[in-house]
């Protein structure tokens, strides 16, 4: 019958969603890695004054 047709398309697309979603998900981890670069360098963190005042930290 037709089983391999079916079958192996669907697993085709299966694996071609999952390569999709393991792709997106390490540009995602660079891009937050790269942001954490670029605010540790130019200072550029921002914190809520809610945080600064449990740490102690002048408002």
């Amino acid at each position: 019958m037709t089983w391999g047709i079916m079958y192996g398309s669907l697993l085709g697309v299966v694996a071609g969603l999952t390569f999709l979603y393991y792709s997106c998900a390490i540009l995602l981890l660079g891009a937050e890695i790269t942001a954490a670069f670029y605010r540790h360098e130019t200072g550029a963190t921002t914190v809520p004054p809610w945080l600064r005042a449990k740490t102690g930290e002048p408002r």
